[in-house]
């Protein structure tokens, strides 16, 4: 049964799905030379990137969501390695993003670069509240706690509190994307 999982899984990230950088960011990468980009593109290849983050949470959920779906001892076999893969994928969305706030930062577009950095953090703390919702969503399928309807309850809570900080992070994220557009002009 976890080999369905790994193949669906595997389906949630295939190669159709994969994180593909921008056009402008691929070929700077590839040339160390995102220095060459004009600051209005490495804006636009951060939003890009920060699309393609937003797409990778996306697989991540869906993912878990099959996993879910599994008895018990699967969901434990099989999450760490679905953890593995998305870092991987947000490790390579971050370092592109980082790479755009070093070279705004060099043109002393020190607002933008200030941006980028804030939307790090908030994402960085999105993921950590992300995986503690999936394993507090785990927790909650456990029998381990007996049949408790007060731990149930904790337990529900806890993801509704992961959840709602989860939701204002993204908000707060939006904003600043909203905030970074400005620095186009």
């Amino acid at each position: 049964e976890c080999l369905d999982i790994l193949s669906k899984r595997k389906q949630c990230i295939s190669n159709k799905n994969t994180i593909k950088e921008p056009k402008e960011i691929q070929s700077a990468q590839k040339s160390n030379q995102i220095d060459q980009l004009t600051s209005t593109e490495c804006i636009r290849a951060f939003i890009d990137l920060q699309s393609e983050r937003v797409a990778a949470y996306r697989r991540y959920n869906e993912c878990f969501d099959n996993i879910l779906l599994t008895e018990l001892e699967k969901k434990f076999e099989c999450y760490p390695s679905l953890c593995g893969e998305m870092t991987a994928s947000f490790s390579a969305i971050s370092s592109g993003i980082n790479m755009i706030k070093d070279s705004l930062l060099k043109r002393r577009k020190v607002e933008a670069s200030r941006i980028i950095q804030t939307v790090q953090k908030m994402e960085e703390d999105k993921l950590s509240l992300t995986a503690a919702l999936h394993l507090e969503k785990i927790r909650g399928e456990t029998k381990i706690w007996g049949e408790s309807a007060k731990i149930a309850t904790f337990l529900k809570e806890g993801s509704r509190n992961l959840e709602l900080k989860i939701k204002a992070l993204e908000s707060s994220i939006s904003e600043a994307l909203e905030d970074i557009k400005y620095e186009m002009e």
